[in-house]
């Protein structure tokens, strides 16, 4: 009887450390998109509503998709790039102004850098958007990451 207690019980144990081990190796089933967070202090604050996450691989200027905010999530946009190449870019936050494009703020990021900037206007959570980057040191690749997020307060403050 002992033996068989002795036994039933390295088999828990045994299975008891393996099932942790194989949840950490899980992949899970849906795509996550990762948005960088804004530290203010020593606080975390997330966007309230992530509108885009894309690559970017082109050659001198490169184009995101074209998102439109929602009003009631704020008016505070947070645009984002991650340069992935060894080249200095300017990034813009281009905004929707009738039949025409404008540029609501820019950003230049040094080679492979990252860096983020906080858009507001009053109704700035009704427009529509996409982010611009220029590769303005040699004309060559521009090759990263942009993101844009929507805040109904600054994200830094």
């Amino acid at each position: 009887m002992k033996r068989f207690v002795s036994m039933a019980l390295a088999t828990v144990m045994s299975l008891c450390l393996a099932v942790p081990a194989f949840a950490a190796e899980a992949i899970p089933d849906c795509a996550v998109e990762a948005v960088p967070a804004v530290t203010a202090g020593e606080e975390v604050i997330m966007p309230r509503v992530s509108l885009l996450t894309q690559n970017l691989d082109a050659t001198n200027t490169a184009k995101s998709s074209k998102v439109t905010a929602n009003a009631e999530d704020g008016d505070y946009i947070r645009f984002y790039y991650k340069n992935d190449t060894a080249s200095r870019c300017t990034v813009y936050l281009m905004m929707e102004d009738g039949d025409s494009w404008e540029v609501a703020s820019s950003m230049r990021i040094d080679k492979n850098g990252e860096k983020h900037s906080v858009f507001y206007i009053a109704g700035a959570g009704s427009k529509t958007y996409y982010i611009k980057v220029e590769n303005t040191e040699d004309g060559g690749a521009v090759l990263g990451t942009v993101s844009l997020a929507q805040y109904t307060k600054h994200p830094e403050l």
